[in-house]
């Protein structure tokens, strides 16, 4: 596909509040087009998970016909594990799909990413269930030499759950999770569960279906974790949490699941990390945590109409937990690597 005569792609500097909010945009067209029932992202939250130069660093880039923004890109840098890699996004604003402006962006990403010394693309493709976008996409990344390593699915939970359902779950999970109680809270960590969230984040690196990718496991420590919980602060979002902890020997963790809620825009709210380290699997406990963040988020957030998960669909138990507590398919992605020459 021949380039759009004076397009030009350039480097936004994320400390520059009107460049920065010109490169916002497609992300924000494309959001709307895409999910029009979902409040999307804002500006905020994506300049919050721009800020975080102790894990990894950004570059990011506008594609320009005249003066109009029709496109963006963010290059993201690990700076921690996986230092071989670049996670790339490219948005293209609705009206200019199709006419070249996604492969150029895609193009000074990779270059963006070979000049960090990186050897390795990955990026993420999703659509709607049933949009003829999924296709599209899925043809885009492999025409540019994409391979397809993992396999995701959106899911929608509409809230309220019903009473009776959540107590028919509970006391089903309860039944198998004898020598485990249940813990709650909102916004940081307590101290006293803290050792277990960071086993919890580092086994989010190695433990979930990770299918053909190539991902190096994740060091966490305690400052690892207050560093993601400022990120999600200056986002502005409230989490609840909900985790098990084994009555023996020691009382620490042993699985943990999140619900973070735009404070802005309530009405959907995003699934978090759920992980049961793997020498507690089989008491139900993902079944337990979920149920009980369900009911805290009723609780604590009744203007919430809607959870919105993504997985592995190779990720059958979580898959499952879902399904019975009345999660839909709402849409389909995949998730692609690429060796750079």
């Amino acid at each position: 596909m021949t380039p759009l005569p004076g397009l030009r792609v350039e480097l936004v500097a994320p400390d520059d509040r009107d460049a920065l909010e010109a490169w916002f945009s497609p992300i924000a067209a494309a959001d709307r087009a895409d999910w029009p029932a979902d409040p999307g992202w804002s500006f905020h939250e994506r300049a919050a998970l721009l800020d975080q130069p102790k894990v990894r660093s950004h570059v990011l880039g506008v594609a320009r016909l005249d003066r109009a923004v029709v496109g963006c890109f963010q290059v993201r840098l690990e700076l921690l594990e996986n230092l071989d890699t670049a996670d790339l996004e490219v948005w293209v604003d609705p009206g200019w799909r199709h006419r070249g402006v996604g492969r150029t962006l895609l193009g000074a990403a990779e270059r963006v990413a070979r000049d960090g010394g990186r050897t390795r693309c990955v990026g993420t493709t999703e659509a709607p269930l049933g949009s003829p976008e999924a296709g599209r996409r899925d043809r885009f990344a492999r025409e540019a030499g994409y391979e397809p390593a993992l396999a995701e699915a959106r899911r929608e939970l509409d809230l309220p759950v019903s009473a009776e359902l959540l107590d028919a779950l509970d006391a089903e999970a309860r039944e198998k999770s004898a020598g485990y109680r249940l813990v709650t809270w909102s916004g940081s960590c307590p101290p006293e569960w803290e050792a277990g969230r960071v086993d919890a984040a580092a086994s989010m690196s190695t433990d979930v279906p990770s299918g053909d990718l190539e991902v190096e496991p994740e060091v966490w420590d305690v400052a690892r974790l207050r560093e993601l919980e400022r990120v999600v602060a200056a986002m502005d979002r409230v989490t609840m949490a909900a985790a098990a902890a084994a009555v023996a020997p020691d009382g620490r963790l042993a699985g943990f699941t999140e619900i973070g809620v735009p404070r802005a825009a309530p009405r959907v709210a995003y699934q978090f990390d759920t992980i049961v380290l793997p020498a507690h699997r089989g008491h139900r406990l993902g079944l337990l945590l979920k149920v009980a963040n369900v009911r805290a988020l009723q609780a604590r957030e009744p203007s919430t109409l809607r959870v919105v998960t993504t997985n592995a669909t190779s990720n059958e138990p979580i898959v499952r937990v879902n399904d019975r507590l009345g999660f839909r398919l709402a849409g389909t992605g995949t998730v692609w690597q690429k060796r750079l020459e």
